[in-house]
């Protein structure tokens, strides 16, 4: 670790240096460049390390502490066979223990560590004005609000990723932007102050809906715990030249995110497309997108593990039935009690290649299919908005393909749509490439 000497320095005939009392006042500049100073020793902090991937196949151990990294973007040289690795280093014992035990050659990006605490800082600093600034108050015909952008939770060791509560908090402000913004251009309300401040600029052909559309397992087992399930809807006031022609409906698009939920990338992912969909007003392909198709996203499927997963349970991945109960001591530890929401669906449920009959196994499927009110309720809306007549058929004589000698029945001609569940696993380094600048 290079440490920075900060003692000061004396003259060359050993007496200290006389300084005025009107020179020893810190300015500007000087509490600036203490600043950058201090930032050479302080974690998080950007590092970034060359790898040849022949040594990253070879090396168990070496691929054991990359995959504890929190890696935000990986290069590599086609011709040399030589990766460029930029990570977050949490901590200064998380670094020397990368570089002593692995032997790792760490380099500190200091400018991009500069920018990182600089903005974090900025965050910090708006924390506290907003804190200080008095409630909201009725005036008039609406609220007063501050002026300020609002900073939404994230996560404690990821700080580009928004936490549970501040994926929920972005999208429901959102909402009540739109909300808000369409009650205006009905009523010609031209005070500002009725309405909630909002950094972004939302498309005026989009339209926004926000439904409950489920419980958690352990809001099932009690009202007062766990927590809704909530699917947002994006729309468009326009349609497409051909949809005009035919009175076509537009094509469903439902996206699944939180299924697992150590899987920390998939919701964010999906934020951030949502966010660049509904914003931006040049691109064509989102201009189609939203005249053809109706985007529906579901980010958390599994909002009980996913609270624990940013808490207390790291590794959880199956959703919270049986954690109450006496019944989770006879898994090894806790993360193990649960149903692996993602075998729990009623299409070829009950399979022993994918999935366990053993309720202490990651892949456990239940005690039947769609036994879990959480895919109850994610089979509820799809069956709300995919037509009844691309469900699938046994008696139906149409057959379209097959898939490892099974016949899959539908006509493909009419069905239209797609289901997409996004996950974040696939033995190989997935990530959410952030610019180093500062985190949207």
């Amino acid at each position: 670790m290079v440490s920075v000497n900060a003692a000061a320095t004396t003259s060359s005939n050993s007496f200290p240096s006389i300084v005025s009392a009107k020179e020893s006042v810190p300015t500007r500049k000087n509490v600036r460049k203490n600043e950058n100073q201090d930032i050479l020793d302080l974690f998080p902090a950007v590092y970034t390390l060359d790898l040849s991937q022949t040594h990253m196949e070879k090396d168990s151990y070496l691929q054991e502490q990359i995959a504890k990294m929190d890696i935000t973007n990986i290069r590599c040289n086609s011709s040399s066979l030589v990766c460029r690795l930029t990570t977050l280093i949490h901590s200064e014992t998380q670094h020397d223990v990368l570089h002593s035990h692995s032997g790792l050659d760490l380099r500190r990006d200091h400018h991009a560590t500069s920018n990182l605490l600089h903005n974090r800082r900025k965050e910090q600093r708006q924390q506290q004005y907003q804190q200080r600034q008095p409630s909201r108050r009725l005036v008039g015909r609406g609220m007063t609000s501050s002026n300020t952008t609002k900073v939404y939770p994230r996560m404690d060791d990821f700080p580009c990723f928004l936490s549970y509560e501040g994926t929920i908090q972005w999208i429901e402000d959102l909402v009540d932007q739109y909300e808000g913004k369409n009650s205006e251009s009905k009523t010609n309300h031209d005070d500002d102050a009725t309405r909630r401040k909002s950094s972004l600029t939302i498309r005026n052909d989009v339209t926004l809906s926000w439904m409950d559309i489920g419980d958690s397992y352990l809001k099932t087992q009690n009202s007062k715990k766990g927590h809704n399930i909530y699917a947002l809807k994006i729309g468009s006031r326009r349609k497409y030249r051909i949809q005009k022609e035919t009175m076509e409906k537009r094509a469903p698009l439902l996206i699944l995110t939180g299924v697992h939920p150590r899987e920390y990338s998939p919701p964010e992912a999906v934020r951030l497309w949502i966010k660049w969909l509904i914003t931006t007003k040049t691109d064509l392909n989102a201009s189609i997108l939203l005249e053809t198709t109706d985007v529906y996203w579901i980010p958390y499927v599994n909002p009980d593990g996913r609270v624990l997963a940013e808490t207390t349970e790291t590794f959880r991945r199956k959703n919270v039935r049986g954690t109450e109960s006496s019944s989770s001591s006879m898994c090894d530890d806790e993360t193990s009690v649960g149903v692996d929401l993602n075998r729990n669906f009623p299409f070829r449920y009950g399979l022993d290649s994918g999935s366990s009959s053993y309720p202490c196994d990651s892949t456990y499927r239940g005690s039947g299919p769609a036994s879990e009110p959480e895919i109850q309720a994610v089979i509820g809306f799809g069956e709300s908005i995919f037509p009844e007549s691309q469900r699938f058929r046994p008696d139906d004589d149409q057959i379209s393909f097959m898939e490892e000698g099974i016949p899959l029945r539908y006509n493909h001609r009419t069905t239209k749509g797609v289901f997409l569940d996004l996950h974040s696993y696939g033995n190989m380094y997935i990530y959410v490439s952030f610019s180093m600048l500062g985190c949207q």
